[in-house]
């Protein structure tokens, strides 16, 4: 993946635009040495974006100048004076050529056409409004580039509430009132219930961290409570029966009432709500840009562009999309990037992040990213 090195079509025409007026402003000097100074010519300086040229015309307007010369404007160019306003010798007419803005929020992508101004009133321009929250891919007070593309992440966070279920303890104490070796269950054991408030971050919908901010105990749990015999049972007693020439004996043992320990103890079913916390696994990170030639196409076919990442295929599937998250000075690249490409350098956990421009790309080198997958 070759960087691409400055210029472009514009540019281009802009210098064939130049040498035909310069034919025509020969053209038309010849024209007016052979008019006798005529009193219709006159004398206009045209500046188109900082390029500038003169031109000897008839033309009465400036709408007229510029169809005399085959100057195209676009959407969103602002020409001074006014399409109507007429000429006189030695006017000048100024040419401000917009620049395409690409806006991406809510799912929904807009392209505005500014001359000037700030990221802040590109999205402005393009009406959509900023919450205090949100993430933006640029500075907000950074000057608007061609074709710069800009993302924002909406950032929503709330306070939920997760209700865990806190165990029952199981205690034992003696009782010598019941014989040894009988337990009785006096008291029944109920869980207890544990409120935490948990702050959830989500992105464009999407949960990307949680943080517990306060946690109290709403029910407390009720001990089971066992009772241990320790008293002794009674010996059994001998009873001598008279007898014919001879005395018997007969054991009778006294009937000891059995003690059959409850057995109702409670079943406990601790439920908790799973807490399906996202985490990020780490990559390293290059960036590349555009090609000499204008931008080859990505391995699935499409012309890179902000917001598309390569990958390994074995790692991150194709045309699949993650949130990546920048280290520190670099957080206004955080967002969504789809894996739109692959490459030769680009195996394991490594991704080839698009950007804008070279500068930009010799700027970022290397980095460790955290990249977030879709559940």
């Amino acid at each position: 993946m070759e960087p691409n090195k400055p210029g472009g079509l514009k540019h281009r025409n802009m210098i064939v635009l130049l040498i035909a007026l310069g034919l025509m402003v020969g053209a038309m000097t010849g024209f007016a040495y052979q008019a006798s100074n005529g009193s219709n010519n006159k004398q206009v300086l045209i500046d188109d974006d900082g390029q500038t040229v003169e031109v000897l015309t008839r033309e009465n307007t400036v709408g007229e100048v510029l169809e005399r010369y085959n100057i195209k404007l676009d959407k969103g160019d602002v020409v001074t004076p006014d399409l109507d306003e007429n000429l006189e010798q030695d006017s000048s007419i100024t040419i401000r050529r917009a620049m395409p803005i690409t806006v991406v929020a809510d799912g929904q992508q807009k392209e505005i056409y500014l001359t000037e101004g700030t990221i802040k009133e590109a999205i402005a321009e393009a009406q959509v409004k900023l919450n205090e929250n949100d993430l933006v891919n640029y500075a907000l007070d950074d000057n608007i580039t061609p074709r710069a593309y800009v993302v924002i992440t909406r950032v929503d966070n709330k306070v939920l509430v997760e209700k865990d279920s806190i165990p029952f303890k199981t205690v034992t104490r003696n009782n010598d009132k019941l014989y040894e070796g009988t337990k009785k269950v006096v008291q029944e054991g109920k869980n207890g219930e544990l409120h935490k408030e948990i702050e959830v971050e989500y992105r464009d919908g999407l949960e990307v961290n949680r943080q517990l901010k306060d946690e109290k105990v709403a029910v407390k749990p009720v001990d089971k409570v066992i009772e241990i015999g320790t008293a002794k049972k009674p010996e059994p007693k001998t009873i001598t029966v008279a007898s014919r020439g001879a005395s018997r004996t007969k054991k009778k043992t006294s009937s000891v009432a059995k003690t059959t320990a409850s057995r109702g103890g409670s079943r406990s079913t601790q439920t908790s709500e799973a807490s399906n916390k996202s985490s990020g696994e780490v990559f390293r990170a290059t960036a590349y840009t555009y090609t000499c030639d204008g931008g080859s196409r990505t391995a699935t076919g499409v012309v890179p562009k902000p917001g598309m990442i390569a990958v390994d295929p074995r790692v991150i599937p194709l045309k699949s999309t993650v949130y990546v998250e920048f280290p520190k000075g670099w957080e206004h690249l955080n967002g969504y990037y789809k894996a739109m490409d692959t490459g030769g350098a680009i195996k394991g956990n490594r991704i080839d992040v698009f950007m804008a421009n070279e500068s930009l790309c010799r700027n970022f080198g290397r980095r460790s990213v955290k990249i977030y997958f879709k559940k």
